[in-house]
């Protein structure tokens, strides 16, 4: 429609970047938000974002903690990897296929990997300080192998006498970089 042939009249009108049409029906508006859902891609950061990174942060104190704990972590890191995954029932073993799926690993295999990976970084470099006293190395005259070593760099493992004494940095690094070693 135009007024004296000169300025066109629109039906809708955009305000606060919602357009708005003569009837206020929103329908442009919904249309648009429907339009632009939320996919894979974006609810994966989402959960990243919101709830993976939480669970990482300082996890390695969540070593040896007792399995009804562990529990309510894995449960969280399940119910986003459905939820990136659009499955809505959760289905027995069926998330572990999810989490190969996301290159996710279960709670206990991420507190390993990263206390491993933070003790591999200081036994390498040196670094952080605060950790090196904390990895001491075994010297070559305190080995009692008689087999071959290929690795250097073998741990003392401190004596712990106490349950909570096992789940303390100093003894999960020494413990857990053994196995490690030892697998290979």
């Amino acid at each position: 429609m135009n007024i004296n042939n000169s300025t066109p009249i629109s039906t809708t009108v955009c305000d606060l970047s919602v357009p708005l049409d003569c009837n206020l029906s929103l329908s442009v508006q919904i249309d648009n938000v429907v339009k632009n859902q939320l996919d894979e891609y974006s609810i994966q950061k989402l959960v990243i974002n919101w709830v993976i990174t939480r669970i990482d942060y300082c996890n390695s104190i969540y070593y040896k903690l007792p399995k009804v704990q562990l529990k309510k972590l894995q449960n969280m890191i399940n119910r986003g990897a459905r939820m990136i995954k659009s499955y809505p029932t959760p289905r027995k073993g069926y998330c572990y296929i999810l989490l190969r799926e996301l290159h996710w690993l279960p709670i206990k295999a991420r507190m390993e990997f990263k206390i491993c990976t933070k003790t591999h970084q200081v036994i390498r470099t040196g670094r952080p300080r605060y950790l090196k006293t904390i990895a001491t190395h075994r010297a070559a005259k305190d080995r009692v192998d008689t087999r071959i070593v290929t690795d250097d760099f073998k741990l003392l493992e401190p004596k712990c006498i106490s349950i909570v004494g096992f789940r303390v940095f100093e003894y999960a690094t020494q413990r857990l970089y053994k196995k490690q070693s030892d697998s290979k």
